[in-house]
């Protein structure tokens, strides 16, 4: 198979099976901690505020890629934005299909830099618009744990 031809199925890529023993411990630094601590504890999203290049962070950081300073301005953010650009998956990584597919979507969060990847639900997928309004429905209170997985995904505004 040449580099330009057209590829109909992952099972046609060239791979090379095996396996790299790898284990790591991803933190999330004192922004992520915040951040997902404000999800669990009361289902909101915070952002972090560069006053100086008049940035708001989402994920929040604790410094300004711009001009490198300090943040300390958290703020209360919406949790609704506009759908940046979505996928749809008919099927799983090993090629087994959804019974019905799944959407997932890049949703730029209103008064922030930021967005945030996760499932598009509530919607057919020819219904679906780049633009679209939505926002974020998170667990139960009792479900939450401090993850992004606290947000169930994103449903029409």
């Amino acid at each position: 198979m040449g580099v330009l031809e057209k590829i109909t199925s992952n099972q046609e890529l060239r791979s090379w099976p095996g396996e790299i023993p790898l284990e790591n411990l991803y933190t999330m630094g004192l922004a992520g901690e915040r951040f997902f601590r404000g999800i669990k504890d009361e289902a909101k999203l915070l952002g972090t505020r560069c006053k100086t290049c008049d940035v708001t962070y989402l994920p929040p950081r604790i410094y300004c890629q711009g001009c490198f300073e300090k943040l300390v301005n958290w703020v209360d953010l919406p949790p609704q934005g506009k759908l940046e650009t979505f996928t749809i998956l008919n099927q799983d990584r090993a090629g087994r299909p959804y019974k019905t597919p799944r959407i997932l979507g890049l949703v730029r969060i209103d008064r922030s830099e930021g967005a945030l990847i996760h499932y598009i639900q509530g919607l057919e997928p020819q219904k679906i618009r780049i633009g679209m309004k939505l926002k974020a429905q998170f667990r139960s209170s009792s479900e939450r744990k401090g993850s992004i997985q606290d947000i169930v995904g994103f449903v029409p505004a």
